[in-house]
């Protein structure tokens, strides 16, 4: 092989699709492998061995060069991969803020659906009524009661009729239900808070009611609303934890409820010893009860 044909050689190595993308330092570093290699040629008075050894030393500085790059381009794609992991967790985790909120917006819906129902809704004990046409049954109940000269409202015919027929259109529900303790009851679900409370005006202010027909006492039950339930569960609470008589029981269970209500434990009245009338400590600070 001449010289030249030596040099085109070497050029077309270079133009190889695998080392297309070699570095300016790269492409020193075979420059100067064929420089070395042309030294040898032109040094005929060299042996065999010396030009074999000239010929490893030059390849292992390319080698050597080489692993250099090639190591940065490896920690450049880890690092790279490293980033995109941490991208998609963050994606992942922005996904799962969304779900979770998504989530809780249904969940608040349905509980806002579910409190605007339960407030318009009315339970009478031991007011029973056939299941078979039971809207007519207690439209009629709702007449007969308004129509009652001994009655809260003392309706005339018309008046009584009226207000019937309004309850009778605005019914989402009627159910006759039979309770363990407090035995037959009719509980009816109205349209709106105020459709409920017109309803209450046929008892009177403890809302009893004597049925007009049958004699049973009837006692309406009026729901709280959330703000009146929540109250009321805090005073329990604080009621039994401050009581040095109530069972350790107890007092985990109006702990629990005050945690619920959303009560931070700093203040939430931890019960002491009973000196003199049993003060009651309330977030550290003393009440005397007064």
């Amino acid at each position: 092989m001449t010289e030249q044909e030596e040099r085109d050689a070497e050029t077309n190595f270079l133009k190889c699709p695998g080392l297309s993308d070699i570095s300016s330092d790269e492409e020193g570093t075979h420059k100067e492998m064929l420089k070395d290699r042309k030294k040898m040629l032109e040094q005929p008075a060299l042996t065999e061995g010396a030009m074999e050894r000239l010929l490893r030393e030059s390849e292992a500085r390319t080698e050597k060069k080489l692993g250099r790059k090639i190591q940065g381009l490896k920690n450049s794609i880890e690092e790279m991969g490293e980033h995109q992991r941490k991208m998609q967790q963050t994606v992942n985790d922005h996904e799962t803020r969304l779900g979770n909120l998504e989530k809780g917006q249904k969940r608040s819906a349905k509980e806002k659906v579910e409190e605007e129902r339960r407030i318009c809704s009315r339970v009478v004990l031991r007011l029973k009524l056939p299941k078979k046409d039971i809207r007519i049954h207690a439209k009629n109940f709702i007449y007969t009661a308004a129509l009652d000269p001994n009655g809260a409202r003392k309706d005339t015919r018309l008046q009584a009729a009226t207000f019937a027929e309004t309850m009778f259109q605005v019914f989402q529900g009627v159910m006759s239900m039979n309770h363990q303790s407090w035995g037959s009851m009719t509980k009816m679900v109205f349209s709106a808070e105020t459709v409920a409370r017109d309803f209450d005006s046929l008892f009177d202010e403890q809302n009893n009611m004597q049925h007009p027909e049958t004699g049973d006492q009837l006692r309406c039950v009026i729901p709280r609303t959330k703000e009146q339930t929540d109250a009321a569960t805090k005073k329990w609470a604080v009621g039994v934890m401050g009581d040095a008589a109530s069972s350790d029981q107890k007092k985990e269970e109006a702990r629990k409820a005050l945690q619920r209500l959303g009560v931070p434990l700093s203040e939430q009245p931890q019960p002491r010893a009973p000196e003199g009338d049993g003060d009651l400590v309330m977030g550290g600070t003393e009440r005397d009860g007064q």
